[in-house]
């Protein structure tokens, strides 16, 4: 195949991804790149593009296709996760994931990390405060130290899905590795997410 011809493979596969993504609602990164080498007639041993490379997609698109309803959306979950991290301000929350990077579908969850001793200690707090939630759990990858699970727990707010992952206190300097990459997990803070909603003009 010649270099030209492969870099527009890889240019369509990247579309199908993104596609997939928005248009299906499937924030499952890695589930979405196998579901769209299926569609296009690619072998499994077809290289998948990067964890980035996909991020930067779902902006394009969402850019092309959808940007005045995605822009109305995206603020709403980032009002969502400055009002949920305001109230979880005891535990350090952390936003990460789509919301963070401005590539959440409709309806993705506002992911945020918290850091405690126990988990109890975030299950109190909410049961405190009356807000029902279902226990989960999610894996996370670090390094050379692998994949491990940690409690999550999950509520909706208003009309957006929440979810809770509650990590040691140690991991607040060490962030867990961006899901399919190397390179450390993007995180922030609430000044950052506020500065986001911000320029977000809200």
């Amino acid at each position: 195949m010649s270099q030209r011809r492969s870099r527009s493979l890889q240019q369509r596969f990247l579309e199908e991804v993104a596609r997939i993504v928005v248009e299906e609602g499937l924030n499952d990164y890695q589930r979405a790149k196998r579901k769209a080498r299926r569609h296009l007639g690619l072998g499994a041993d077809h290289p998948l593009p990067s964890h980035e490379d996909v991020e930067a997609a779902v902006l394009a698109h969402q850019r092309l296709f959808r940007d005045e309803a995605q822009r109305a959306s995206l603020a709403r979950q980032r009002r969502t996760a400055v009002a949920a991290m305001e109230m979880l301000a005891d535990f350090q929350p952390r936003l990460v994931g789509p919301v963070l990077s401005g590539a959440a579908a409709d309806h993705e969850a506002v992911t945020l990390h918290l850091f405690a001793d126990t988990p109890e200690t975030v299950e109190w707090f909410l049961r405190d405060r009356a807000i029902p939630f279902d226990l989960e759990e999610r894996r996370l990858q670090w390094g050379k130290r692998g994949v491990e699970r940690f409690p999550a727990l999950c509520f909706v707010a208003g009309e957006t899905p929440v979810e809770l992952v509650v990590l040691p206190l140690g991991a607040l300097r060490q962030p867990p590795s961006s899901p399919g990459e190397a390179r450390p997990l993007a995180r922030a803070g609430l000044a950052r997410v506020r500065a986001l909603l911000a320029a977000d003009g809200d």
